[in-house]
């Protein structure tokens, strides 16, 4: 769910008919909200709605060429592969998505043409994709976006995941793909959620700027739980 209101016209009533309308739209699915934790007016809207918080995530941006960043270990080169075809990577990041949503939101499946707009589409880049195989199965895959995922020209936005949980391989196609950002100038964003603790723990160990954390809320009471 996106919702904004201009700030001449807030406080009339226009973002509980704007939400209502979703509501209706929705034919009954609950709806997911993300919103600054520094957020009191948005906070306040949701959970005045019903929403309720669901997931942590965090955002780190990244510089490549600090000499803690090149000590991330880097796994075995020899186990990555840049030749996967984009119907390969689309389905290798769709099952890391289900994957690490599987336990707060699960996801249904999706038709691989929208797995492709999401993770393969416009602002993905295609040289930029990485994954690690074991036993004949992608482990962990990676690739670099511009805008509008990336904020800004000089900085490019990673998505990374493993259908496995394999934490080794995860870990070397994040440092291949900051490695790649070392040579092309650019800074890094990384996004992590609680459900991601492999990402999570990279993300901890990098000399990053961490933003303000994003909360995820949910309008279904049944799944949203977190402190």
């Amino acid at each position: 769910m996106v919702l904004v209101v201009a700030p001449a016209f807030r406080r009339h009533g226009i973002a509980s008919e704007l939400l209502s309308e979703l509501v209706s739209l929705g034919a009954g699915r609950p709806l997911l909200a993300r919103v600054r934790e520094t957020d009191d007016a948005g906070l306040s809207f949701l959970r005045a709605h019903g929403f309720e918080a669901l997931m942590r995530s965090r955002v780190g941006v990244v510089d490549p060429r600090d000499p803690q960043v090149r000590a991330l270990p880097a796994g075995s080169p020899a186990c990555l592969d840049s030749g996967a075809s984009r119907e390969e990577l689309a389905r290798a990041h769709e099952e890391a998505y289900a994957f690490e949503h599987a336990s707060w939101s699960p996801t249904t499946k999706r038709p691989l043409e929208e797995s492709l707009r999401l993770f393969c589409g416009d602002s993905w880049l295609p040289h930029t994709a990485r994954v690690v195989r074991r036993h004949g199965r992608i482990a962990a895959v990676a690739g670099l976006h511009g805008p509008p995922l990336a904020s800004s020209a000089d900085e490019l936005f990673l998505i990374a995941g493993s259908a496995t949980g394999d934490e080794a391989a995860l870990r070397a196609v994040v440092a291949a793909e900051l490695d790649l950002a070392r040579s092309l100038g650019v800074r890094v964003s990384i996004e992590a959620d609680e459900a991601n603790p492999g990402l999570s723990r990279i993300l901890d160990e990098l000399p990053a700027v961490i933003e303000p954390t994003l909360l995820l809320l949910s309008s279904d009471a049944r799944v949203a739980g977190i402190a």
